[in-house]
């Protein structure tokens, strides 16, 4: 899975004539999440590596987090943090206006990494289209849905009739997506407007969705399907962990 990861990274460095030592590793956490540090390491969750559909929306994050950690966004993140907590002049604003200035400059870099992202992208020869598509997987992925709504997808009868009381106290709520989500009080911002901001960008007709071979993608996939099943029961995560079942 790491040399997988590494192949998509050395493409996306050749194709944009980027000499960078950087590495690349997949991180044990069913969440779909990737981040990059000021260390030359970007880290891809296998949440997110089992949710991708081809290799091309995983090259688009790689690309997003490439740009993140090129410009420096973890290192200007935490510089803009110590000035809002120790500058006399930040002294007399509230905890709460803290967290929206803190928020507000995340989004700032969120959209430079976009800006940037997809002109790393656009020159690899992956599928432009992809671009676009996952941030629907996004929406999908950081949507809350009732539990009304899974089970309109999934027989969960048999399920909850095999569990005892006491497992079923201990799960983890969920509630219908608000789509007037204040998004002020949110370091990313509105997956819709960062989709619609990249399809101004792209032309859906050009490029691959597989450079690699497709069997490498599909059996990288499968093997991060399995470890997030695993991690999704040692966490609780019930319900996640059933829909991985019926996926696999």
């Amino acid at each position: 899975m790491t040399e997988y990861l590494e192949n998509i990274l050395k493409h996306i460095l050749e194709a944009n004539k980027i000499e960078l030592d950087i590495n690349i590793f997949p991180v044990k956490s069913s969440i779909f999440n990737a981040f990059a540090t000021e260390q030359p390491v970007i880290f891809v969750n296998l949440g997110l590596i089992r949710s991708v559909r081809n290799e091309s929306e995983l090259a688009f994050i790689i690309c997003h987090e490439l740009a993140h950690h090129i410009h420096k966004h973890s290192i200007e993140g935490f510089f803009f943090h110590y000035k809002l907590e120790n500058l006399k002049e930040f002294k007399s604003i509230s905890s709460y206006e803290k967290i929206l200035k803190k928020h507000g400059f995340s989004r700032e870099m969120e959209h430079e990494a976009d800006s940037i992202g997809i002109i790393y992208f656009k020159n690899t020869g992956y599928s432009q289209a992809s671009a676009v598509s996952v941030f629907d997987l996004m929406m999908d992925e950081y949507e809350e849905y009732s539990m009304n709504k899974i089970e309109s997808v999934l027989d969960f009868k048999g399920f909850y009739d095999s569990l005892p009381y006491a497992l079923l106290d201990s799960m983890a709520k969920i509630h219908l997506y608000d789509p007037i989500r204040n998004i002020q009080l949110s370091s990313h911002p509105d997956s819709r407007e960062r989709k619609a901001f990249i399809e101004k960008c792209i032309d859906p007709l050009k490029g691959e969705k597989f450079i690699q071979e497709e069997e490498k993608f599909l059996n990288i996939q499968k093997s991060a399907l399995l470890e997030s099943l695993r991690l999704s029961l040692l966490e609780g995560n019930y319900p996640q962990a059933y829909f991985i079942a019926n996926i696999i």
